[in-house]
């Protein structure tokens, strides 16, 4: 929001309602091809990093099918601490998922309220550095 609130930075970009059909990485960047589903508009494009959002409610897209993900059941993966898929062999980056948590971190996982915590808490993992602190609060009730 920073970066586009004036619409100064061309280098960010959001795209709603493409399904990607092919990601490939070609040299330092992500080709992406897909088509808009409503107008039915073939998307082609470059980029340096990629965020897939599919939507609130969990939806397992094909292209998940192409990493060795490991899974707790046959349409929930399996989720670390930082919200990134847990693999079958050592990948070159991270797969992070917003969706298709309440089996790992609990029923209140997609809650809208929660995404500035797990938006930092990817960022941070993904910067391998602290670039957002994280609070974290303790209950004032025991039990």
């Amino acid at each position: 929001y920073k970066r586009t609130a004036e619409g100064s930075d061309e280098r960010t970009k959001l795209l709603t309602q493409i399904e990607v059909e092919q990601v490939r990485y070609a040299g330092e960047e992500y080709q992406i091809e897909g088509t808009h589903q409503h107008t039915g508009e073939v998307f082609k494009g470059e980029y340096d990093a990629v965020v897939a959002a599919t939507g609130y409610r969990p939806v397992i897209p094909k292209w998940i099918e192409r990493f060795p993900v490991k899974w707790e059941s046959e349409n929930e993966w399996v989720v670390q601490a930082h919200y990134d898929l847990a693999t079958e062999e050592v990948l070159s980056g991270k797969l992070f998922t917003h969706t298709n948590l309440e089996h790992s971190h609990g029923p209140a996982a997609t809650n809208l309220g929660m995404a500035v915590y797990r938006n930092a808490t990817i960022l941070n993992t993904m910067a391998g550095e602290i670039i957002y602190k994280i609070h974290h609060q303790r209950p004032f009730t025991t039990f």
